[in-house]
């Protein structure tokens, strides 16, 4: 019997982390159901953070802020340690159906979600970033919290990165968040808020901008800088998620690293450092993964530990310089669209095939 860590995170588009821990443990217990698996749903602190706490702290609960009719619920994780959890990509993504055009979409409900986590006694609040469909620069946070963007009129512009080259005069007068509340900012990104490797230029024509309006765009967000002049615009990551991180930089919050910060509050270092082999996932492994992502970060706690590492991922591409076993779903499944459209069923197979090589090998089967 060996204990096996499956420490897997989402196969983006496809299939959740949890999900994906979930198949891949089933296929490696159908020929080994005698090893001790030790199942962790992870995250880079992006898209699938909320899941991955949720699946791993037992007394977390999740809570809803209902919007109008035409918006969908607003969601956040209260950890119930005086922490919560608020995940952008879930309640303001690419796939929101509220979000309008590049211009126009805003970080309003994060802000939502902020106050309401605040308002119920959570005092640190942990706010993943990725998977954006605004670039407003993180106005709609601050809006949102009370504080007022204000054009030479003393009016308030419009929501969006739209309204960021009227800002003149921002007003934190009223600002709802106590001074007190600790925001902790997860991000796998190093982007500044503008210019060439911004957050307009880099990630716009993602969110179906325009050459012309990434130019605005990136104007605009430059505009908005310059009304914050305690805060450095080129500071790593203020322009993840369209910006967002600048706008939560301006509420006293701090940049982390998504996924090591996401691996050390979840003590995943030492269940891989109890297991005998580790399994490790994601939805597409490149030349990129081990740059401070997921898979990178995991394997240098495997690796510090000298546990072995294997791999499974939707995609995989060079895995061989890092992992003795690797398997891809997309060479398992018959097409790729198979793959894509049934992630679990060849997970499942992936973990059958690995647990049948580690059988061989296994000096305690």
């Amino acid at each position: 019997m060996a204990r096996i860590a499956v420490v897997l995170d989402s196969f983006k588009g496809t299939c959740s982390a949890v999900d994906a821990v979930a198949a891949f443990s089933q296929g490696w217990q159908s020929a080994r159901p005698m090893d001790n698996l030790l199942t962790v749903p992870f995250a880079d602190g992006g898209e699938g953070t909320l899941d991955c706490y949720r699946a791993v702290m037992p007394h977390s609960t999740l809570e809803v802020v209902l919007g109008n009719q035409t918006e969908s619920p607003i969601e956040w994780l209260n950890l119930g340690d005086g922490r919560a959890v608020v995940e952008l990509a879930r309640i303001c993504g690419l796939g929101y159906t509220g979000t309008e055009s590049p211009e126009t979409a805003s970080t309003r409900r994060v802000g939502i979600a902020i106050e309401a986590a605040v308002r119920a006694g959570c005092r640190h609040v942990i706010v993943a970033l990725g998977g954006s469909g605004s670039t407003d620069g993180g106005a709609g946070i601050l809006v949102e919290l009370g504080v007022r963007l204000l054009d030479d009129s003393g009016l308030d512009v419009a929501d969006g990165n739209l309204g960021l080259g009227d800002v003149v005069t921002v007003d934190q007068s009223a600002a709802t968040l106590p001074p007190s509340t600790v925001i902790t900012i997860l991000t796998d990104v190093a982007n500044p808020l503008h210019g060439p490797r911004g957050a307009a230029h880099v990630f716009g024509p993602q969110k179906g901008a325009t050459a012309q309006q990434v130019s605005q765009m990136d104007d605009r967000l430059a505009s908005f800088a310059r009304c914050f002049p305690e805060l450095d615009p080129a500071t790593p990551g203020a322009g993840a998620a369209g910006g967002a991180a600048f706008g939560l930089l301006a509420l006293g919050g701090t940049i982390r690293p998504g996924a090591q910060t996401v691996a050390d509050m979840l003590d995943v270092g030492p269940l891989i450092a109890s297991a005998d082999l580790v399994i490790l996932g994601e939805g597409r492994f490149d030349s990129q993964s081990l740059d401070g992502k997921a898979v990178g970060v995991l394997v240098a706690m495997a690796n510090a530990a000298d546990i072995p590492a294997w791999l499974v991922a939707g995609a995989v591409e060079g895995a061989e310089k890092h992992f003795p076993q690797a398997r891809a779903l997309a060479e398992l499944a018959p097409t790729l669209e198979s793959a894509l459209a049934e992630p679990q069923r060849w997970l499942a197979r992936a973990g059958q095939e690995l647990a049948l090589v580690y059988d061989q090998s296994d000096p305690n089967p």
